[in-house]
């Protein structure tokens, strides 16, 4: 099964670069490969009409959201929870 999958996973990414070329050149958003949450909030919040209200949103998430999510170990010295 797990080759299957990697075959599949190939012909998807095989794929995508024949669609969008050089990866080098793809634009990567700041922070959301690296954070799931970041992804889910942008793409439930852009089916609205205004990407700006989107922004808004991640940057909440940012400011205030991410941070009561750190478990202990991820929080620096002195760092409260909320």
């Amino acid at each position: 099964m797990t080759t299957d999958f990697t075959a599949e996973a190939e012909k998807l990414a095989e794929l995508c670069r024949g669609i969008f070329g050089d990866e080098t050149k793809w634009i990567s958003p700041d922070d959301y490969p690296r954070n799931l949450a970041l992804c889910i909030n942008d793409s439930i919040f852009s089916t609205g009409s205004h990407y700006t209200h989107v922004i808004d949103v991640v940057n909440g998430y940012r400011a205030t959201g991410a941070r009561r999510l750190k478990t202990p170990s991820q929080q620096k010295p002195g760092q409260s929870r909320t």
